[in-house]
């Protein structure tokens, strides 16, 4: 697991080398579209009108789901949002008969940890 992450890691910032933020992070952003119809399972959270943060639920079989992708732009992060979004994304599976989901997270992702104990995980 370990490794995997590194080797994903180091295609990141090879990708924002030869990109740039703004490329790197719209190719980052349009891979996730191929997952479980993600576009009609995407959400955004947003203040005045600007885009600061993201989750995606997945539904990975049956009644297993999971949190694909989330994260708050960092001058946002602390306010709650975290929260709003994983409430949105837990929804959104149960809606979809997932019964289960899993949450994998950096195990130095503590403000994500805490996030997930408050809803319940």
């Amino acid at each position: 697991m370990l490794s995997l992450c590194k080797t994903l890691l180091n295609k990141s910032i090879q990708d924002l080398k030869q990109q740039g933020a703004e490329k790197a992070a719209y190719n980052h952003l349009k891979s996730y579209k191929s997952i479980d119809n993600a576009l009609n399972n995407m959400f955004l959270a947003y203040k005045n009108d600007e885009i600061i943060g993201l989750i995606i639920p997945q539904l990975l079989k049956d009644n297993l789901g999971a949190i694909n992708y989330i994260g708050v732009i960092p001058a946002e992060r602390g306010k709650g949002y975290l929260i709003d979004l994983l409430d949105k994304g837990i929804r959104n599976l149960l809606k979809r008969n997932v019964n289960k989901i899993l949450a994998d997270i950096d195990v130095l992702n503590f403000p994500m940890e805490n996030a997930l104990k408050k809803v319940g995980f």
